[in-house]
């Protein structure tokens, strides 16, 4: 059993093995971090682009003049009692609320919560 221990440790050849596999697997840890980086970069390259083409698009004419409370407001009185009784524009205010609370909390946790 102890000859078979020191034939294990053999000496600077062992040692040499040792830190050349070390090496080798430090090299495919870098590698497959690049790629990961890489493919990351490619995503964020190109939801970029989306954005900047979307920006790029003009408002139609039709959008432009009008508004929400122009549109309810030539809808009649049906629709002004609706909007009334379910209270709409708390309504909107609240989930407005929700959503800048959520995007700040993904800011400030980096997107892990």
């Amino acid at each position: 059993m102890n000859l078979l221990l020191t034939l294990m440790h053999a000496g600077w050849l062992g040692d040499l093995g040792e830190f050349l596999r070390k090496q080798v697997e430090r090299l495919w840890d870098a590698i497959v971090l690049f790629f990961k980086d890489l493919v990351l970069f490619a995503i964020d390259q190109s939801l970029e682009l989306v954005a900047l083409v979307l920006e790029m698009l003009p408002v139609p004419e039709f959008l432009e003049q009008n508004s929400l409370n122009a549109m309810l407001g030539k809808a009649g009185p049906v629709v002004g009692w609706f909007v009334e009784t379910f209270q709409v524009a708390e309504c909107f205010a609240l989930i407005s609320a929700a959503i800048t609370f959520r995007m700040m909390r993904k800011i400030l946790t980096l997107g892990k919560w």
